[in-house]
């Protein structure tokens, strides 16, 4: 597996995870509950959904797998919305190497905050395609763009270079690349 990804274990929780099985019935069933509410008037500031909250993720590798799985199902929901969003809008899945409990999907949109849309995350290598056959099992159905990033993170305790990856799907939404 890529390192980046496996590092994390320190970020934990540190009690014993107990109740496995329930609790991961209970993120697929987040996951698969989740509705988008649409109308006109509707707008993303950078919103996000985490299936991982805590960071189990960090323990075991099928743990955080079982989190990805979560996050595709609610790709897919957002993707079959696309023709129902009023607004031009961005949809990407955000695997931060860093934590498991910030792994993310993110949709953006012009917005009354101001914020730039659209995003292009900077500094990012579109050609890295590590994780292209774990995303294509999930999600088969879509033609996929998986880029890599690593920038210095001066707020991280301590400070350190972080890992991320964004993959998003140019049929759903606007690119993140230009």
């Amino acid at each position: 597996m890529i390192p980046e990804l496996l590092n994390a274990q320190h970020r934990a929780p540190r009690r014993k995870f107990r109740g496995k099985a329930r609790y991961f019935r209970r993120v697929n069933r987040n996951a698969r509950n989740f509705s988008l509410t649409l109308g006109p008037d509707f707008w993303w500031d950078f919103w996000h959904y985490h299936a991982d909250w805590p960071g189990w993720g960090n323990r075991r590798w099928t743990y955080r797998l079982e989190h990805i799985e979560a996050l595709a199902t609610v790709f897919r929901t957002i993707a079959s919305a696309k023709d129902d969003f009023s607004v031009p809008f961005q949809c990407w899945i955000q695997i931060l190497g860093r934590d498991a409990g910030e792994d993310n999907i993110c949709i953006h949109s012009p917005n009354a905050n101001g914020t730039k849309f659209p995003y292009m995350p900077e500094g990012v290598d579109w050609d890295d395609d590590r994780l292209m056959p774990l995303f294509r099992a999930l999600l088969p159905e879509y033609t996929l763009r998986i880029g890599h990033s690593r920038r210095f993170d001066e707020y991280a305790e301590p400070p350190r270079t972080t890992s991320s990856f964004y993959i998003y799907s140019p049929e759903i939404g606007m690119p993140l690349e230009k």
